[in-house]
C-alpha cells in the first residue's frame, strides 16, 4: 500500500497485525486462497469446488473497506512521521 514502506518498523508491524483485517478461514480455504485477495479467488483447488459467492462477495466488499481504513492509519503514521 502506498506509504508502507517509509513507515518505521513498529508501525508497519502494528499494520501488519491489524486485528480487523484477520479474516479466520479453515486450514484448507486458507491453504487454496493463499495470497489472492477475494476478488481473485474463485474456487477451492485442491476439491475443485467453488467459493461460495454470497461468502466471496461479502469478503470483496470487506476487503476494500479495510483498504481504505488501512491507508488512512498509514497516512495518519506519516504525518505524525513528517513532524518529528
Amino acid at each position: 500500500m502506498e506509504g508502507f514502506e517509509t513507515l518505521t518498523y513498529n508501525q508497519q508491524k502494528e499494520i501488519a497485525n491489524f486485528v480487523e483485517n484477520f479474516i479466520g478461514l479453515s486450514e484448507a480455504a486458507n491453504t487454496s486462497k493463499g495470497s489472492k485477495s477475494f476478488a481473485d479467488w474463485y474456487i477451492y483447488k485442491k476439491e475443485n469446488i467453488p467459493v461460495n459467492p454470497v461468502f466471496r462477495e461479502k469478503m470483496i466488499l470487506k476487503e476494500k473497506e479495510l483498504e481504505i481504513e488501512i491507508q488512512k492509519i498509514i497516512d495518519e503514521f506519516n504525518r505524525i512521521n513528517k513532524k518529528e
